[in-house]
């Protein structure tokens, strides 16, 4: 099976890692064979192994580190997207409200999920085990809600699954 994948220009140098280290490192766990043309990116290989494979290029590409989208390699291991507005003045208004100051928005979801997010580009982007109330925070901070409301929500779904 061959499947190719189209990354940002920015994310390419990412992928391949110092000396194509991480291009190689993602072809050997998952058991295929990588080439990249520009940002587009083709895997060959079994279709499980390329279908890992293709998970772990698109987090890269959504801005994860390698580090992070290798956890993809494991089963339990989710990646979900959300779509951020299109319009520009927007987007950057939602971008920063999802990260917080010094982050601290964004390392709240992420600490009360156990969960990674990646805000890049028109997209943020959840890696867990479990990513439904990461998803979900993050779905109430592009509507409006209040900070507040949404660190709420968190703490009462990580209680609830606490008991």
């Amino acid at each position: 099976m061959i499947k190719e994948v189209l990354i940002p220009n920015e994310r390419v140098a990412v992928l391949i890692g110092k000396r194509g280290e991480t291009k190689k490192k993602i072809s050997k766990l998952c058991h295929v064979n990588l080439k990249i043309d520009g940002n587009l990116v083709s895997i060959e290989g079994d279709p499980i192994d390329v279908i890992k494979a293709e998970s772990i290029i698109y987090a890269i590409g959504r801005g994860f580190s390698p580090k992070n989208s290798l956890k993809l390699l494991d089963e339990d291991f989710f990646i979900d997207t959300v779509e951020l507005p299109r319009n520009k003045k927007t987007l950057e208004r939602i971008r920063a409200r999802i990260i917080g100051t010094d982050g601290y928005v964004k390392k709240y979801i992420e600490n009360s999920t156990n969960t990674t997010i990646s805000v890049y580009g028109k997209t943020a982007c959840v890696i867990g085990r479990d990513t439904d109330d990461a998803v979900e925070a993050i779905k109430m901070i592009v509507k409006g809600s209040r900070l507040n409301t949404v660190f709420k929500f968190l703490k009462k779904r990580k209680e609830e699954k606490v008991i």
